[in-house]
């Protein structure tokens, strides 16, 4: 009995070592910024952030990229997408981009964002989260088609 009691003694000292120090527990998050790029053309501008990840596992950490957008008059910045990526790349400055004053778009990795309103709203395309839904789509019809096939027997 004395022997259980010490381990569970040792595990809630573990426990609360842990806690006082949630960056250990908490996983990946994003960090300072460490590089910025801006464009702009006449009617909104564009601006990329990469931000370090913290709290990250194994030799090296990723990086998170804010894509923002604002008018282009006063610095009001809105967020447009966030995309984290394995390794801290350069901001991919190719892929932002403007087709005229009302148009521009951005993209990385599996995301995709349009405006076509001179950067006042935007529509974002996640790959990953279609392929979420895709399965989770077929994995309910794959339960109608067999509830059907239990329904004939």
């Amino acid at each position: 009995m004395q022997r259980k009691s010490q381990i569970v003694i040792a595990l809630l000292i573990a426990v609360v070592a842990l806690s006082a120090n949630c960056k250990l527990i908490s996983g990946p998050r994003m960090g300072n910024v460490t590089e910025s790029w801006e464009t702009s053309n006449q009617t909104f501008k564009l601006r990329v952030d990469r931000h370090a990840e913290e709290g990250g596992f194994g030799p090296v950490a990723g990086a998170y990229y804010v894509f923002r957008s604002a008018s282009s008059g006063p610095n009001a910045w809105h967020d447009i997408m966030t995309f984290s990526h394995d390794d801290p790349v350069p901001i991919p400055r190719d892929q932002v981009r403007f087709m005229n004053d009302r148009v521009g778009y951005v993209f990385m990795g599996w995301m995709y964002a349009v405006s076509t309103d001179g950067g006042a709203t935007w529509f974002v395309w996640n790959a990953k989260k279609i392929c979420l839904i895709g399965n989770a789509a077929i994995m309910v019809l794959s339960k109608m088609f067999v509830s059907r096939l239990m329904e004939r027997e």
